[in-house]
């Protein structure tokens, strides 16, 4: 009978966290696959109060920064394999970030000032008109 092992190993760095899959076949055996996986995190930040808003978005999504702070903000847009797409500095506390030229699927939305962030999943569907 076979024995299996499968061990694996998280790891975080910044905002994104790497996993790593190894699996034997039998326990006393050298790995037979090595698997990695990189995702974003999407932590709660209660110090940071802000409303991000359609979701899912078609075309253009909202950001609304909802407390008393002089900019500059920062917004980074990463898709589900966590490649950065969009960046931008800005002054306001309201911003528009376009998706109509994105694709539909799924990404993670940071919006950050010097000292505090948070990561927004957001859906991107088509629209369908």
């Amino acid at each position: 009978m076979k024995q299996f092992v499968l061990i694996l190993f998280v790891g975080f760095s910044g905002f994104s966290q790497t996993a790593s899959l190894y699996v034997s076949a039998e326990p006393n055996r050298s790995e037979i696959g090595v698997y990695s996986l990189k995702t974003l995190k999407t932590e709660v930040n209660n110090d940071f109060n802000v409303l991000v808003y359609p979701n899912p978005v078609t075309a253009v999504l909202n950001i609304n920064i909802n407390e008393a702070h002089d900019g500059p903000f920062f917004y980074r847009v990463f898709d589900e394999k966590a490649a950065l797409l969009l960046t931008k500095q800005f002054l306001n506390t309201t911003e528009i970030i376009d998706f109509t030229s994105l694709p539909s699927q799924v990404y993670f939305v940071e919006i950050a000032t010097e000292t505090k962030k948070i990561t927004k999943k957001i859906i991107k569907k088509w629209n369908l008109k």
